[in-house]
């Protein structure tokens, strides 16, 4: 399967690294499609790499890498394909409620929480950690993948989808 691994992320960061190692060392291909730049120049960067990357041959299915929150509904724009969005948390638990940022600022509060639900509901599948991620995803009426992450030491990573549209079945990756 072909993988394109899309976003902001930082490939660098622990989370990534592994998933993409893991998604190569079980046979598929892993096509890296990131940009780090500030402000909206990311957005056309993204674009011109996405671009670059169909040409090249296209990805069966899209992973926006953590974090990715901004740029799901952008990936989703994009990708004729299945996107997935790394989660991890909500974007508003990880800023908000976590680092205390916005306290004082209600105005950023909601706009974290609107990008928490663009991202969330323009995903077709959301990857998520814990038994707790799920059923907040559930609750938001949300298809999402039950990822039991380990160290790199892990021989074969187990990915478990559960999904409640008919199109996509239980599988074992």
């Amino acid at each position: 399967m072909k993988i394109c691994y899309f976003g902001i992320y930082n490939p660098e960061f622990g989370r990534n690294k592994v998933y993409i190692s893991g998604l190569r060392q079980n046979g598929h291909e892993v096509i890296e499609c990131h940009d780090n730049s500030s402000g909206l120049i990311k957005f056309w960067r993204l674009w011109r790499r996405h671009i670059a990357v169909i040409k090249a041959g296209g990805y069966d299915v899209l992973v926006v890498g953590y974090p990715g929150h901004l740029v799901v509904p952008f990936a989703k724009m994009l990708s004729k394909k299945p996107v997935i969005f790394d989660a991890l948390c909500t974007l508003y638990e990880g800023e908000v409620i976590s680092r205390g940022k916005y306290v004082c600022n209600p105005f950023m509060r909601v706009w974290v929480r609107f990008i928490d639900h663009a991202a969330v509901k323009t995903a077709d599948i959301i990857m998520v950690e814990t038994n707790a991620q799920c059923e907040y995803f559930i609750k938001k009426n949300t298809m999402f993948l039950l990822l039991y992450s380990a160290a790199n030491s892990c021989p074969k990573p187990v990915l478990n989808i559960f999904c409640r549209r008919p199109s996509f079945s239980k599988v074992k990756v």
